[in-house]
């Protein structure tokens, strides 16, 4: 019996996840099938595999992409605003449709999600920016804040995620949102503290607060930082709070360890929905890097003695992961990641 490869397996596995059909969706976009039976293909040591000419494998066309020039943007209250969309290619022309989606008042004090088309963008040959003037209704300033979507991309191009914009229009009795100015952020052990700095975004009118919390992950209190908890009071017109939390540094030789900070239950005030926490909170994640003169010498000496650093850090993760597995009931975490 003729050896499988590799790629024999993998592509069966595959088709026998999509019930032995094709792969639906846009004909020309890469998917997960396609780039691995390719990968397989090129990299195989299967001898009949291999044999096969590159230039005979499937070509799949690069699809370029459209985007908001920033995710969020304050507007004046007026008649329209501009918004700026780019793309990474200058070549040909292209285009997208531009919907407002706006949250509309609907029976019993509920809101529902309407979308409005207010503009087409349309790029000529050679330009990698467009500009589009969006009249801005009675609807969208009682829904502020609002997004803008973009849709329908012409044929060889995608959104790739950044198709959102967040529109928020300037009110001078807008309380603001709450958001982290770094929602990810590295500290060594030896710094002693992570600092986290807590903003007020698109308004500052009145005073507002909410709560922040630390919450454990693959680094746990008190062995790797100090757990603590509070409560953030933003005076009128005050638009930043700092977070410190005191990291551990020991002596002993780690791997990179994370935990969250969360803020939420704010009163007078909102939370940033584009953030990881949407509307009820936001969470920042927190790396502790061990120190470098430690890890260094560990690096340099497990070589030496025939161990692969790569292969003890991988086993030490997956038999840390064993025993929280083994520990935790229906589960175990809660949802606030």
């Amino acid at each position: 019996m003729q050896k499988r490869s590799r790629a024999f397996y993998r592509v069966q596995a595959i088709r026998g996840m999509t019930g032995g059909k094709k792969i639906k969706g846009d004909q020309g976009k890469p998917t997960l099938f396609t780039e691995q039976v390719e990968l397989e293909m090129k990299t195989s040591d299967n001898p009949a595999v291999g044999s096969i000419p590159e230039a005979s494998l499937i070509k799949l066309p690069e699809l370029f992409e459209l985007s908001f020039e920033s995710p969020d943007l304050d507007v004046s209250n007026s008649a329209s605003f501009e918004v700026t969309i780019l793309r990474n290619s200058e070549h040909g022309e292209a285009g997208a449709q531009c919907y407002a989606r706006c949250e509309t008042p609907a029976s019993e004090g509920e809101k529902k999600l309407s979308e409005e088309l207010v503009g087409e963008i349309k790029f000529e040959d050679s330009e990698k920016s467009a500009r589009i003037v969006i009249p801005l209704t009675e609807e969208m300033k009682s829904s502020s804040p609002f997004e803008l979507v973009l849709k329908d991309p012409s044929s060889g191009y995608c959104t790739k995620g950044a198709e959102c914009c967040l529109i928020v229009v300037q009110d001078d009795d807008y309380p603001g949102m709450f958001a982290f100015s770094e929602s990810k952020l590295r500290v060594r052990e030896n710094e002693g503290e992570a600092v986290l700095t807590v903003v007020r975004k698109h308004g500052a009118h009145g005073e507002v607060s909410c709560n922040w919390r630390t919450k454990d992950g693959t680094a746990v209190a008190p062995a790797d930082y100090h757990e603590a908890s509070g409560k953030l009071e933003f005076a009128d017109g005050e638009v930043s709070k700092q977070i410190r939390i005191q990291i551990v540094n020991d002596d002993a030789y780690e791997l990179e360890e994370h935990f969250s900070v969360i803020i939420d239950g704010a009163v007078g005030c909102s939370f940033d929905p584009t953030t990881d926490g949407f509307e009820d909170k936001c969470i920042a994640t927190i790396t502790i890097e061990d120190d470098d003169d430690m890890s260094s010498w560990i690096d340099a000496v497990l070589p030496l003695l025939d161990i692969d650093p790569d292969r003890v850090r991988l086993n030490n993760a997956a038999y840390a992961a064993q025993f929280v597995q083994a520990l935790s009931v229906n589960g175990g975490d809660d949802d606030d990641d």
